[in-house]
């Protein structure tokens, strides 16, 4: 019996719900509810549009193949801004030297307006980006924020602009077309030489490092950053020190498959730190990783572990493996700063020499 309450209770629910629902269907449904009347743009949404514009004006370089951005080499100004600060007493009145600027002399820019008295330019291949006034203007306007900036005034270094090219001021800036080991400056007239993602091109690094020795003051500083792969596929960076560094530089080294400024040469991170030691520098730095929080992050993105596994070191070249290790192999990233050994003297009276001293 309690079965026969039970099926005719179900029963009688699924009747009712029934004719519930036949009940709806013929109810018409309910009007939308009024649209409320929209408001006119107010004068807060002019001035966002007007700032999204010009965001979207400053990032246009940002979306061009290959095109590295104003807030790229702000990024690299505060990276150097920072090692220096940590190496020299200031930056008030120091001779800088970048190898390998690339697209653009911001970062020299922003030394300059830091109190650098000038700034030198070093690269093979000049970049015809390198002019755009757009590029200078933005880094300049974002860069204000940072107090260290404001030492001089920016209309001292960009002068005008003529066409959409700048024109900075020779009596800060200056770019010379010329390679790392032949740079052209003076013996002992750089207080501070620094390169971003540049020493991996080099044909030949022990050469350049020399050369860097002999244009540093006793004291002075270099600074480097880069990631040592494969520039043919960033997913495959180990691909090229499976070919003896030879065979490699004659297929692929300066004027051959690669363009001359895309070679990447086989040399590790463990291979630059003798080498700065061979010439006699001292290492005052010496990390796998970026100290700067964009560069740190992009790089921990792109290769979240710097190992690479058994099977791929058996097929590492012979000559690459001897007399290294499988992680100084497999580390990517390197960060580097030496110091050129002997005392300089700052320009203030009064100041006692000591090493590392930036002179005037």
């Amino acid at each position: 019996m309690a079965v026969k309450r039970t099926f005719i209770l179900a029963l009688g629910l699924a009747i009712a719900a029934a004719l519930w629902a036949m009940k709806a269907m013929e109810e018409p449904p309910a009007p939308p509810p009024a649209a409320k009347p929209q408001a006119g743009p107010t004068p807060a949404d002019a001035r966002l549009q007007a700032q999204l514009r010009i965001l979207d004006e400053w990032r246009v370089q940002d979306r061009l193949p290959g095109g590295r951005s104003p807030f790229y080499f702000l990024a690299v100004a505060g990276m150097f801004k920072h090692l220096a600060q940590q190496a020299l007493p200031s930056l008030e009145g120091i001779t800088i030297a970048e190898i390998g600027p690339g697209s653009s002399l911001i970062p020299g820019v922003l030394f300059v307006s830091a109190g650098a008295r000038h700034y030198f330019g070093i690269d093979l291949y000049q970049d015809p980006a390198i002019h755009n006034a757009l590029a200078y203007r933005t880094a300049l306007g974002l860069a204000y924020v940072d107090p260290d900036y404001r030492r001089r005034d920016p209309a001292e270094i960009f002068l005008r602009e003529d066409k959409g090219k700048a024109v900075l001021n020779p009596q800060y800036i200056t770019y010379l077309n010329r390679p790392a080991y032949d740079t052209g400056l003076a013996s002992d007239s750089v207080d501070f030489l620094y390169s971003m993602a540049t020493i991996e091109h080099l044909d030949d690094p022990e050469r350049s490092i020399a050369e860097w020795k002999r244009v540093l003051k006793p004291g002075g500083i270099s600074a480097h950053h880069a990631a040592l792969v494969d520039h043919r596929d960033f997913s495959k960076p180990y691909e090229y020190l499976k070919i003896e560094p030879d065979a490699w530089k004659a297929q692929f080294g300066p004027g051959k498959t690669y363009p001359e400024y895309d070679y990447v040469n086989s040399w590790r991170a463990i291979d630059f730190i003798r080498a700065f030691r061979k010439a006699g520098f001292e290492v005052l730095r010496n990390e796998p990783d970026a100290p700067h929080p964009y560069f740190d992050e992009q790089n921990r993105r792109t290769y979240p572990t710097q190992l690479m596994g058994e099977a791929e070191w058996a097929q590492i070249a012979p000559s690459i493996r001897a007399g290294r290790t499988r992680e100084e192999v497999s580390q990517i990233y390197i960060t580097v700063v030496v110091r050129k050994p002997g005392q300089t003297c700052a320009a203030a009276p009064g100041a006692q020499c000591r090493p590392g001293a930036a002179s005037r």
